[in-house]
């Protein structure tokens, strides 16, 4: 081993330090966003209500810690769940305070949500093959 000088020892140590240490989220931030994975796990094993709490609690949460956009995705989601619970006028209202406004309810949620835009220009081609 090569003996390094006490200085650059610890100039070396300090910057591994200090590229390991990353800017944590506030801990509002960070109980929304699990809250937030939790509803999606709960959506993806079809169960709304529990989906529908668990997206109100994260928005909740991220309104409280200052978050307006983190509450609007997840407000939007819970109006989505509500949605896909059966209840319109409930959902309605989250959509709308989501800053979303429903125009129409003929085509409502047939089709999962998706990232991918093509995916969601298919959409309707994928529905009128079953």
């Amino acid at each position: 081993m090569i003996p390094m000088p006490l200085p650059l020892l610890l100039v070396v140590a300090l910057a591994a330090a200090a590229g390991c240490a990353g800017r944590a989220p506030p801990p509002a931030e960070q109980m929304a966003v699990t809250e937030r994975m939790a509803g999606e796990t709960a959506r993806r094993y079809d169960d709304p209500r529990t989906a529908a709490a668990l997206y109100g609690r994260a928005a909740r949460t991220a309104a409280s810690g200052d978050q307006p956009l983190l509450a609007a995705d997840a407000a939007c989601r819970q109006g989505l769940a509500l949605l896909a619970l059966g209840g319109r006028n409930v959902a309605e209202t989250q959509l709308t305070d989501a800053l979303l406004t429903p125009i129409a309810w003929s085509g409502g949620l047939f089709f999962p949500p998706a990232g991918s835009r093509f995916m969601l220009r298919m959409a309707p081609a994928i529905e009128r093959s079953g």
